[in-house]
């Protein structure tokens, strides 16, 4: 048994596109980087919320763990 299920995902395009500047047969791991970014949100169990949007800067709380608990990685 095959089950599908479709959310609505809104979309907000970036106003100028890097595409024509992109070399497809150049392309390096964590430096070309994508005009838009997925974002869905996590509450109580469930995804939400889900959009695509210009590329920007992350927003993360002070406390989070990985900041919290990943800064002694950087000490070795």
């Amino acid at each position: 048994m095959s089950s599908k299920t479709t959310f609505p995902i809104h979309i907000t395009r970036t106003e100028k596109s890097r595409l024509a500047e992109t070399d497809f047969d150049n392309l390096v791991f964590g430096m070309t980087l994508s005009d838009h970014m997925f974002i869905a949100d996590y509450e109580e169990g469930e995804w939400s919320n889900f959009r695509i949007e210009p590329y920007a800067p992350l927003a993360l709380k002070p406390a989070n763990a990985t900041l919290h608990y990943g800064s002694p990685c950087s000490r070795a």
